[in-house]
């Protein structure tokens, strides 16, 4: 109701991921917006933690207390006039679409409840900044090798947000329509942390490059492949030898290893299996690898089984 006829404006606006925020706020009426205004009183980024607050990612209030980094970061003042003026333009949005009720034209001075709505897109804006993810969709080609993942907008999922970030991830999403599922894409031990990637990953972008991602997020990145400096995947070992390894196994076990892992990188095997068994052998090998990190075949045997699921799943 509040976004007809006004998707084009809000679409050549420029303001990218915030008009998520627009549609939280449009998605419901004022008068629940005004009954909400107390529990807003107090933002909660620690919610769920103890017994005493529930984490469901269909309540508001999860949203609401998602994390925005409203304390302990030092913004700029470009970057808060473009904030401010991207939620004043929103507000300008609501107001054209009578979602105040108002009887006479949008005056210069807000009323109370307009402030009011203001702020909270304000606030939602920056829930969606640091809390959104890619929305993709798959393309299908001649072979599921050869599939496209396209992204075709951003999309706010407060149980995925929980996951911490690695430039090397352990897991690896499939999006199907409002559906998203979640594989690992390596033998992930208990206890072990499930681990996305919010920047680059190491093998494609460089240390520095992953960092200025980091920075306009507000964290710095302390995972492995930061701390010892991986190398980008150009200068990456491409082939298996003991050195590699994390055990101490025979010489003819490390070969069938090289050789396996490199059967599975050429055009030939990946033409001659469906996706169904690409995923079983795929998840067979990474499940059961004792190559060390980093290693180019073992990230290649990641991304093929990474396509494979989304073959399989993202159809």
């Amino acid at each position: 109701k509040y976004e007809c006829l006004i998707q084009d404006t809000l679409y050549k606006s420029g303001t990218g991921a915030w008009q998520l925020a627009y549609r939280i706020v449009a998605g419901k009426p004022l008068n629940f917006w005004l009954k909400m205004k107390k529990s807003f009183e107090d933002h909660n980024e620690d919610m769920g933690l103890s017994e005493a607050g529930v984490y469901s990612s269909d309540d508001i209030m999860t949203v609401f207390n998602m994390v925005t980094h409203d304390t302990g970061e030092s913004r700029q003042a470009p970057q808060l006039m473009k904030e401010c003026l991207t939620a004043l333009f929103f507000l300008r949005c609501l107001q054209s679409k009578n979602y105040f009720c108002q009887t006479s034209q949008p005056s210069s001075n807000l009323s109370e409840e307009e402030t009011y709505i203001a702020l909270l897109l304000h606030h939602f804006m920056r829930v969606v900044f640091y809390n959104s993810h890619e929305a993709m969709q798959l393309v299908p080609e001649s072979g599921w090798q050869k599939n496209k993942v396209v992204r075709i907008g951003v999309c706010l999922n407060p149980s995925l947000a929980l996951i911490n970030h690695s430039c090397d991830p352990n897991y690896a999403r499939v999006v199907r329509g409002r559906q998203v599922m979640a594989f690992a894409t390596r033998k992930i031990r208990q206890g072990e942390e499930i681990l996305d990637v919010y920047s680059g990953t190491y093998l494609k972008s460089d240390i520095e490059s992953r960092r200025e991602v980091h920075t306009r997020y507000n964290f710095d990145c302390r995972c492995h492949s930061c701390q010892h400096d991986w190398p980008t995947e150009q200068l990456l070992p491409r082939n298996i030898s003991k050195k590699h390894i994390e055990k101490d196994i025979s010489d003819k076990v490390v070969k069938k290893l090289d050789n396996s892992f490199k059967e599975v990188t050429q055009t030939r095997w990946q033409s001659g299996v469906d996706s169904c068994t690409a995923r079983d052998r795929l998840a067979s090998m990474l499940s059961n690898c004792v190559v060390s990190h980093p290693h180019w075949l073992v990230a290649q045997a990641e991304d093929l089984l990474h396509r494979a699921l989304w073959d399989l799943f993202g159809k």
